[in-house]
């Protein structure tokens, strides 16, 4: 068997997800409607509605669809940072990140990550940015990026998580 030491880099693409869309919007429109018909006072419905709107968009923003709205979203909103384009992982377990306003940063994937049949959510940790941004966390769908790629990030997820389980 081949040491992973070597193993050649693993490019990962990210497109915006159409199954992870849907996901967001169930979600927060489920939220919403649990808010409305909750037996609160009309300002509390109208702030928790407000907050859960900000939620699917910054959710939206993770995901890469508000790269998509025909509003151009201004560079100094938190939409331009959270999206992750680019995931590289190097053959010594090193990932790089690069975000969408051109920033790579190092980072060291968690053990908290999973990674399922037909998702991947992917946790990592770097201290190469600010202590608020130090934990970044990237949902991947499988109609989010190629299909041989998905298997392939599967693949090395799982043993990975079995070699870190038995060590």
């Amino acid at each position: 068997m081949s040491s992973k030491k070597f193993e050649p880099p693993l490019h990962i693409e990210l497109a915006p997800s159409k199954w992870l869309l849907i996901s967001l919007l169930a979600i927060h429109l489920g939220a919403v409607l649990l808010t409305i018909f909750m037996e609160i006072s009309t300002v509390i419905k109208l702030v928790l509605i407000t907050l859960l709107l900000a939620s699917l968009l910054v959710s939206l923003g993770k995901s890469g669809w508000v790269n998509t709205l025909p509003v151009p979203v201004p560079s100094w909103t938190l939409l331009r940072w959270q999206y992750v384009p680019l995931l590289t992982w190097q053959s010594d377990n090193d990932w790089h990140i690069s975000t969408r306003n051109g920033q790579a940063v190092l980072a060291q994937l968690l053990p908290s990550s999973t990674c399922h049949g037909s998702f991947a959510a992917l946790n990592f940790r770097t201290d190469q940015i600010r202590w608020w941004d130090r934990y970044i966390s990237v949902v991947i769908f499988a109609d989010a990026i190629d299909q041989e790629v998905f298997r392939q990030l599967r693949v090395r997820l799982r043993t990975r998580f079995v070699q870190e389980r038995d060590n």
